[in-house]
């Protein structure tokens, strides 16, 4: 390798580090697959992520042009979003919003969900991603739909599922956001998958509350 200062003549003399071929390659197919609104800031979260051994902003799969909401919220970045926050029960507006920027998500979006939920600057991780579900939802069974895909994230169970106190958690949580809902009929929907829990080793599937025979979640 030249000494500092010494002219460059020849591509022999440049020293490319032995790993650079390999993460510029991952780099690459990362980018390409998760497709970030803002290249340069999805970048510095990427390899931010990287060298604190977090799991870096990353779809598992290309999702197709149209797919986002006006705040370029996906399924796929729900995903991710929930990823990197799921080994802790809270986490704090700081690093929640570390998060979502890395995603290139609209943080006015954000900050009416965290107001919409009455998050002080500790939030419940599993409350948090359940609002942002229905952000893709069309309504709250199908947000609770979502909430049971994006949970199943990296499951190779088939098909998805949840247990019934996360399920219990999410709902009562998102029916009390919606006011309009009574606490009556929540808790009529929840004695329902009670007894489908148990016959299916305490775990909702979304089957459970499409059903015609399931209370409506709204």
């Amino acid at each position: 390798m030249p000494e500092v200062g010494e002219p460059i003549f020849s591509a022999q003399q440049i020293e490319i580090p032995v790993d650079f071929p390999d993460i510029l390659k991952r780099f690459t197919k990362a980018a390409i697959r998760t497709q970030p609104r803002d290249l340069l800031v999805w970048s510095a979260a990427y390899f931010r992520a990287l060298s604190k051994g977090e799991k870096p902003p990353v779809k598992e799969f290309y999702e197709p042009p149209g797919k986002e909401n006006v705040s370029g919220l996906t399924l796929g970045l729900l995903k991710v979003l929930y990823k990197q926050i799921r080994d802790k029960e809270t986490v704090t507006r700081s690093e929640l919003k570390e998060k979502w920027e890395g995603l290139c998500l609209d943080q006015s979006l954000l900050e009416e969900l965290l107001s919409l939920g009455g998050f002080n600057d500790v939030i419940d991780t599993l409350e948090l991603v359940a609002l942002a579900c229905s952000e893709v939802g069309e309504n709250l069974t199908d947000t609770m739909r979502v909430v049971c895909e994006v949970l199943n994230a990296d499951s190779h169970v088939v098909p998805m599922r949840v247990s019934l106190g996360v399920f219990e958690k999410v709902y009562r949580f998102l029916a009390g956001v919606d006011a309009a809902i009574p606490e009556e009929h929540v808790q009529e929907v929840i004695q329902h998958l009670q007894l489908c829990a148990e016959r299916q080793d305490g775990a909702i599937y979304p089957r459970n509350f499409l059903s015609a025979g399931c209370p409506p979640l709204f």
